[in-house]
């Protein structure tokens, strides 16, 4: 297999890492293969593949081929975010329909059960399984807070 070529398209978001347990910036990463085109043709490999990496500790979240299209729209929201031109809940809103988003927020917000040790989706205010309330929710509110994203410097 080639060599990876890697291109480095700057800061997305920033967020609690999973890995490394800080707020961290995650940066945009693009890997290419400078594959013949005979390779492409026959193993039918996309030679271009998109990570999300934290700036800390390069933990990594896949970006579907898919939704590598549309990443130009998140760092559009991104920016937006960092100039105060949208709310928290609106980039919510963006970030919704992008999957490695999605993922990066359960890795870093999920929580584990205390009765049954299941991990449980980080919106979720119940345990799936045992139907357990989450602990880290507070008695007086009952509401899931929404993970904050910082606006990349």
């Amino acid at each position: 297999m080639p060599k990876p070529i890697l291109k480095d398209h700057g800061q997305l978001l920033a967020v609690n890492c999973p890995e490394c347990k800080k707020q961290s910036g995650y940066k945009l990463m693009q890997k290419t293969f400078a594959a013949p085109f005979i390779f492409k043709l026959l193993l039918a490999k996309d030679t271009h593949l998109w990570n999300i990496e934290c700036m800390s500790c390069s933990h990594a979240v896949k970006v579907p081929k898919e939704e590598a299209d549309n990443i130009p729209e998140v760092q559009k929201m991104s920016e937006k975010l960092a100039e105060g031109e949208i709310t928290q809940e609106e980039f919510h809103q963006v970030f919704s329909q992008f999957s490695f988003l999605i993922e990066l927020l359960n890795q870093a917000h999920s929580w584990d059960c205390p009765k049954c040790a299941e991990r449980v989706d980080w919106k979720l205010q119940v345990c799936w399984n045992c139907t357990t309330p989450n602990p880290d929710i507070k008695a007086a509110t009952k509401k899931v807070e929404m993970p904050q994203f910082v606006a990349p410097a």
